[in-house]
């Protein structure tokens, strides 16, 4: 039996897709999930929505700086995940839905990590483009990352790749027993990719993963 915690830091601004998250929750198929959202908002009223849901909830004190929030939920996550007799950690945060089959899909592929893609807008030389968050080694400057091309998201593959957002990833029990979550110069999703590569584990993307990204004002991103 595959026992598997699923849940994610989140706060306040992730109310307008709190109710289609909590949907997308109770379609999962796989059986012998629990659920734990780690709330950062600055009040109680949000964990207490989330509470009502039936969802269990931690609430932790509000951090100033966005990143230590972030990293500080991440780590209350993976204590309760080390705590717990849990195989693998689901990191599935609020605005990303998954297909309900796709636990199942990721334990299939017998790897230590793995992660479905998504994208999201970001400005490049002034011009707001849809890109994954997905990263391969940057072409010009070693050592640097790169976006992954639409053209490699086409492909039905299952691919290493150099880094990506912890939005749904499946992550099983050695690495977090290895690696704890911290931040640098940007936030704790790409040093947790890098100190997950240097302990040895490979980084997997499986292109053939549906997930929906849910924006503010009703935006939805399909891949």
């Amino acid at each position: 039996m595959v026992r598997i915690l699923v849940g994610c830091p989140t706060y306040d601004g992730k109310a307008y897709c709190l109710a289609a998250y909590i949907v997308s929750l109770r379609k999962l198929t796989s059986p012998h999930c629990s659920f734990l959202l780690v709330d950062n908002s600055a009040t109680n009223e949000y964990a207490a929505a989330i509470a009502q849901y039936g969802i269990p909830v931690q609430k932790i004190p509000f951090i100033p700086d966005p990143r230590d929030r972030v990293t500080e939920s991440r780590n209350v996550l993976r204590a309760a995940f080390l705590a717990g007799d849990y195989d693998y950690l689901f990191s599935l945060e609020q605005d990303i839905i998954p297909e309900p089959g796709i636990i199942g899909k990721m334990l299939a592929q017998k790897k230590d990590i793995i992660a479905a893609p998504y994208c999201v807008y970001h400005i490049i030389d002034g011009k707001q483009m849809l890109v994954p968050v997905a990263y391969d080694k940057h072409p010009s400057f070693p050592g640097g990352l790169w976006y992954l091309s639409r053209e490699e998201l086409k492909k039905p593959q299952l691919r290493p790749v150099m880094a990506f957002g912890l939005g749904c990833v499946l992550i099983h029990r050695p690495v977090l027993e290895k690696v704890r979550f911290r931040h640098a110069h940007g936030y704790d999703d790409m040093m947790f990719c890098k100190d997950a590569r240097e302990a040895g584990f490979d980084l997997n993307l499986d292109t053939t993963l549906k997930v929906t990204h849910l924006l503010p004002g009703g935006v939805s991103i399909v891949v």
